[in-house]
């Protein structure tokens, strides 16, 4: 894992990085935790790159819904500074690639100043034909 976590910093600092291992040891965790526990899951982990969603759904099935939330410029930073001290919003500055169009189970949702959680949660529910 320590490896797998050097390269979350090279990703972090803008240099070539490897994340199979990471996401890899992720999946087979919560598959692990998954034959444990048993039910329905949501994880909440960011997974920057389609090659990397297709590695996650890989081990975790075609059943898998992928949220990738795309906020508008400075938004991020504008929620999260009030939590200031809990996070280091240089780390939430990195760059992820869009959900593409033929993504199977994957949600791109642009969340925008107008938007408060019930809308977000709204949003993806009936994206999901949830609601």
């Amino acid at each position: 894992m320590g490896t797998a976590l050097k390269e979350w910093g090279k990703f972090r600092n803008g240099e070539d990085y490897s994340l199979e291992e990471f996401y890899t040891l992720l999946c087979e965790n919560i598959i692990q935790e998954r034959q444990r526990v048993g039910g329905d899951w949501v994880v909440a982990q960011a997974v920057p790159t389609r090659k990397l969603r297709e590695l996650v759904r890989s081990f975790l099935g075609p059943d898998l819904v992928f949220v990738v939330l795309d906020l508008e410029t400075g938004l991020q930073e504008e929620r999260l500074k009030p939590r200031e001290g809990s996070y280091d919003l240089k780390y939430f500055d990195m760059k992820y690639e869009a959900a593409h169009d033929d993504e199977e189970n994957t949600i791109d949702l642009k969340i925008t100043r107008e938007m408060d959680l019930e809308n977000v949660v709204d949003n993806i529910m009936s994206k999901q034909n949830l609601i």
